[in-house]
């Protein structure tokens, strides 16, 4: 392989182990099948943040799914910080965007540059892919508040009172459910760290 670049012995490694499945031991690769199927995870979760965020009017760039493998662990964990930094932005820009009291924008901005700044903090990958998992959450969410919040606004009469409560008991149970899952994802990954 005199003469490739980095990324073209990536995807020749890469193309040779899928195209030689049978053989694993002829074909040298930097990942094992474990880590190779945790980055590919990473990527996907990676992109659908991306793709969260362009609906929120941010587009940013993650690369390809080659492009992130041939990252060393300490590049995907930039990529991904800067992902999240990105998306971060996003958030607080739909807070300040949305109708809200200064008191709750102000607080949340504060939890928003926390949350950065303990990026700076973090080098596990496994863990920002979970941040990246819950920041996609977090966009959602976000966008389907303020979409609710404009279609409260657009209607000619109010809700009443036992529609207004059904309406804050749905999104009651969707974070109910996110925070369940949140808790899952944070006790399997202290579980993989003590280890």
């Amino acid at each position: 392989m005199v003469g490739m670049n980095y990324d073209s012995m990536i995807l020749c490694k890469l193309y040779l182990t899928f195209l030689f499945p049978l053989f694993p031991d002829s074909v040298v690769i930097d990942f094992d099948e474990n880590s190779l199927t945790r980055c590919k995870e990473q990527f996907n979760d990676l992109k659908q943040l991306t793709e969260q965020m362009s609906t929120s009017g941010m587009d940013v760039d993650c690369g390809s799914e080659l492009q992130f493998l041939s990252l060393t662990a300490n590049e995907r964990c930039a990529l991904q910080c800067r992902v999240v930094r990105h998306a971060l932005t996003a958030y607080h820009a739909q807070l300040t965007s949305d109708d809200m009291h200064n008191e709750l924008k102000t607080c949340l901005g504060v939890e928003v540059q926390k949350l950065a700044d303990l990026l700076d903090s973090t080098s596990d990958s496994d863990r920002l892919a979970t941040i990246v998992k819950q920041m996609t959450s977090l966009l959602a969410h976000q966008a389907q508040l303020g979409a609710q919040l404009r279609g409260l606004e657009g209607e000619g009469e109010p809700l009443s009172c036992h529609e207004l409560c059904e309406v804050v008991m749905r999104r009651v149970r969707s974070l109910e459910l996110l925070v369940r899952r949140n808790a899952q994802e944070l006790a399997e990954i202290r579980k993989r760290s003590s280890s």
